[in-house]
């Protein structure tokens, strides 16, 4: 009998918001074998949405963050990072890295997003913006026949 990791957040995650326009979930990608970091969670309120990832162990120094708007038309928040972990008796050492992105949609403030890492957990702040409002723009439309008589 073999045992298989189970991570209920990513199936929940995957169903609730793949079909959104905010955010694309895709899977932790870890670069090596070893610690990857499990926990997430992610809510809504009038002003922002928030995602607190668990990261016990690494520091802030050891974490990227950067927007890429050239992902098929989307805006991607790419979350990477790692920790190292030396043994107690001083002989070797773990390293582990991963990397997190987030879809996110056109009603965010891509100047004000925010993370802060406290206590292991990560919370990346994506401000909403109110969507810009456009007039639909008309085209005239000409008739073959009037043309053809001028």
């Amino acid at each position: 009998m073999s045992l298989l990791l189970y991570d209920p957040f990513t199936s929940m995650f995957d169903d609730a918001f793949d079909r959104t326009p905010f955010f694309r979930n895709e899977q932790l990608m870890p670069r090596a074998a070893g610690w990857k970091p499990s926990g997430m969670r992610s809510h809504e309120d009038d002003k922002n949405y928030v995602f607190q990832v668990d990261l016990p162990g690494v520091k802030a120094d050891d974490l990227k963050m950067k927007l890429d708007d050239t992902h098929r038309g989307h805006t991607v928040i790419h979350l990477s990072g790692g920790r190292q972990f030396q043994s107690k008796d001083g002989t070797s050492f773990e390293t582990s890295s991963f990397e997190r992105q987030f879809s996110i949609g056109s009603n965010v403030d891509k100047e004000k997003i925010g993370a802060d890492l406290k206590d292991g957990v990560l919370t990346i702040t994506v401000p909403k913006k109110e969507p810009e409002k456009t007039l639909p723009k008309y085209i005239p439309i000409t008739s073959g026949a009037a043309k053809a008589a001028e």
